[in-house]
C-alpha cells in the first residue's frame, strides 16, 4: 500500500474516533479507534523515514489519549487532549447505550446527514504581525535567495516594471527539496521583505472532522488573507492537502476548495491594492497533484538543496561565536574545515543536531565535576554519533523531478 493511501485511511479512522467523542459514542469502539489510526502511524514510520518521528510521535499521543479512556477520564478532557478544543457537551438521551453504540455503527455504514456547519468567526488561524526572519538568518543557499529575488520579490516589490509587458508576474512558489533545508525560514523571510503578515498552515490546521469543515476553513483562511493589504500564507507539506492520487471524498473536496480560492491568484495584485501570495513547501513533489503547480498557482519552483560548504561553515561557526560570547564555556582550538569536511551531505537539521549533541557531551562532563569546556574531542566523539538523515533515494528522486519540472 502506498504512502499516501496510508495516511487518508489513518485520517478517516481518526475522524471517525473524533465524530464518536463528539457523538459519546461507545468508549471501547472508540479505543479501538484509536488504536487502529495509531497502527497505521507506526506502519507511516516504518515506511517513509522522513515522517517516521512525527508518526511515531503521534501514535502515542493516539495510545495515551486511548489509555487515558480506559482508565476512566471523561470525552471532554480526551478531547481536547486530542484536538485542542473544548467538547460541546450533548444533551442526555434516555435512548439505550447500546443501541446508541449501534446508531453509530450504522452512521459508519450509511452516508452521514449533513451536519450545521460552524460560522467562518469559529475558525481563527494565527497570523505573524511580521516574522522576525530575515534572509540574513538563512545560512548560505545564494542561488536560492537570488532565485527569491528575482522571481518573487522583485515582482511583488516593483510591480510597475512588469507594467506594459504582456506578462503575468503572480502566482505562487513552491519550495520542494530535502527535509531540514530552511524552507520554512525562506517563506518567513519572504514575508519579512515585503512586510507582509504571516500564516503558516499544516494539514492539521485544515483538516478537521465534520462534514464541510475542513472546505469551511479553507474558507476561512482567505477570507482572513484578503483583509489584511499584504499576507502570506505557507503551506508545509502541500502534498498532504493536494495528493496526486485519492480515493477519499473528503480529500477531493479539500482540492477543490483550494483550487476554487487559489482562483484569479495570479492577477489579484494588479486588480487591488493588496498583495495575497502563496508559498508551498514539500519533500516530496512528486506527489504532488499536477493542477496545483501548473502557472499561476504554485508555478514558480525553487529547489532548495541540502547546505553546501559555506552554509555549514557558517552554521556551526555561528552556534559556537554565540557560546564563545556568552563568557560561561572555555571553548578550545575547533579545526572548522574538518567539520565541514565531515559534515558532507547533513542538512540544517542534521548540524543544528551535531551541535546540540556536542553542547550534551561538554553539559554531562561538567556535570560529574568538570569544567566547562567545549572541544574538538566532543566535536569528534558526536561526529561518531550523528549521522545525515537524508535519504538517498530521496535524494535520486527530488534530482529526478528536478530534471523534468525545473
Amino acid at each position: 500500500m502506498q504512502i499516501n493511501d496510508l495516511k487518508v485511511q489513518c485520517n478517516a479512522i481518526y475522524f471517525v474516533a473524533i465524530d464518536l467523542l463528539e457523538k459519546n459514542g461507545d468508549k471501547n469502539e472508540v479505543c479501538r479507534k484509536l488504536l487502529d489510526a495509531a497502527t497505521f502511524l507506526v506502519e507511516i514510520g516504518k515506511i517513509s523515514p522522513v515522517d517516521k518521528e512525527k508518526s511515531e510521535k503521534n501514535a502515542r499521543k493516539l495510545l495515551d489519549a486511548s489509555k487515558r479512556l480506559r482508565a476512566g477520564e471523561d470525552y471532554s478532557s480526551v478531547y481536547y487532549f486530542l484536538t485542542g478544543k473544548m467538547l460541546t457537551p450533548v444533551k442526555s438521551q434516555e435512548t439505550p447505550k447500546v443501541q446508541e453504540t449501534e446508531i453509530v455503527k450504522d452512521l459508519l455504514k450509511e452516508k452521514p446527514k449533513k451536519e450545521a456547519l460552524p460560522t467562518p468567526a469559529e475558525y481563527s488561524f494565527n497570523w505573524d504581525v511580521k516574522p522576525a526572519v530575515s534572509f540574513d538568518d538563512v545560512a548560505g543557499l545564494k542561488d536560492v535567495k537570488d532565485a527569491v529575488l528575482n522571481k518573487v520579490l522583485l515582482p511583488l516589490i516593483h510591480p510597475e516594471l512588469y507594467e506594459g509587458y504582456d506578462k503575468k508576474n503572480g502566482g505562487g512558489l513552491l519550495l520542494y527539496g530535502p527535509p531540514g533545508t530552511g524552507k520554512t525560514m525562506i517563506a518567513a523571510a519572504i514575508a519579512n521583505e515585503i512586510g507582509a503578515k504571516f500564516c503558516s498552515i499544516g494539514a492539521a490546521d485544515i483538516i478537521t472532522s465534520g462534514i464541510g469543515n475542513s472546505e469551511k476553513a479553507i474558507e476561512t483562511l482567505f477570507k482572513e488573507a484578503r483583509s489584511f493589504d499584504c499576507a502570506v500564507i505557507f503551506f508545509d507539506e502541500i502534498e498532504s492537502l493536494c495528493p496526486v492520487t485519492t480515493h477519499a471524498q473528503h480529500a477531493r473536496q479539500i482540492r477543490s476548495e483550494l483550487l476554487r480560492q487559489m482562483q484569479g491568484l495570479d492577477s489579484y495584485g494588479a486588480n487591488s491594492d493588496k498583495i495575497l501570495f502563496l508559498i508551498a513547501a514539500t519533500n516530496k513533489p512528486w506527489e504532488i497533484d499536477p493542477a496545483f503547480i501548473r502557472p499561476g498557482r504554485f508555478g514558480t519552483r525553487i529547489y532548495v538543496g541540502l547546505p553546501d560548504e559555506d552554509a555549514r561553515l557558517y552554521m556551526v561557526k555561528s552556534r559556537i561565536e554565540r557560546i564563545k560570547s556568552a563568557g560561561k564555556v572555555i571553548v578550545g582550538e575547533i579545526n572548522y574545515d574538518e567539520i565541514v569536511k565531515r559534515t558532507n551531505g547533513f542538512n540544517g537539521a542534521d548540524v543544528t543536531n551535531l551541535i546540540d549533541e556536542v553542547q550534551e557531551i561538554s553539559i554531562m562532563r561538567a556535570a560529574t565535576g568538570g569544567n566547562k569546556t567545549l572541544t574538538m574531542a566532543d566535536f569528534e566523539t558526536a561526529l561518531n554519533k550523528i549521522t545525515s538523515s537524508a535519504q538517498v533515494k530521496d535524494l535520486q528522486r527530488l534530482n529526478e523531478w528536478r530534471e523534468q519540472n525545473g
